[in-house]
């Protein structure tokens, strides 16, 4: 049943993914129009984030922990690649006042534009990012609650760890692998006869 109810969430999922973020916003000549589309994204996207959210969170409630842990992973994938859409975001074309003449006073304009409309993203950006880190530690959190480390439970690791560096190790640098003896086969005598 946790299964199913985890496929069923990623056909959610992949509506989430397919959520582009709007391209050749220009606020300089269609400042109303980019802004609404800007605005319908965020909310759609949104939108589809909670909806899978939603799916996964009954995953996790089915009390299968390799669903369970797979769930919670996709959790922390949802924030996460929201975050990672919005700071790759594309920066749109601002709206330059007329009394800028010069070049150098447009460059300056464009780059505090840029600066500012990022910021804007970014604080944006780092709320999801925290939800994403949030969602991905109780991951580790559920699977040591029950003993259960699969793929899933790696791969939140791997992000965690790459979200937050050096915050907690991940398991392989905590313990070695088991590779470091050098062993040689032990030279037995051949068996003649059997008695």
């Amino acid at each position: 049943m946790a299964r199913a109810r985890f496929q069923l969430a990623k056909a959610r999922l992949e509506r989430f993914l397919a959520v582009a973020s709007p391209g050749g916003l220009d606020f300089s000549t269609r400042r109303q129009r980019s802004e609404r589309y800007l605005l319908a994204y965020l909310h759609d996207k949104g939108r589809q984030l909670e909806e899978a959210r939603a799916l996964y969170s009954e995953v996790i409630t089915r009390r299968s922990p390799h669903w369970a842990i797979a769930a919670a992973a996709r959790v922390g994938q949802l924030f996460q690649h929201f975050a990672d859409a919005l700071y790759t975001a594309p920066i749109p074309t601002p709206p330059i006042p007329r009394q800028l003449t010069s070049p150098a006073a447009r460059r300056e304009f464009l780059a505090t534009f840029g600066e500012q409309y990022c910021t804007e993203l970014e604080a944006y950006a780092v709320k999801l990012e925290d939800k994403a880190v949030k969602a991905l530690d109780a991951c580790l959190t559920k699977a040591t609650d029950l003993s259960w480390y699969n793929e899933w439970s790696r791969l939140c690791e791997r992000e965690l760890d790459q979200l937050q560096p050096g915050r907690s190790p991940m398991a392989a640098e905590i313990r070695a692998a088991p590779g470091y003896v050098r062993g040689r086969a032990a030279r037995a005598r051949l068996i003649g006869e059997l008695r």
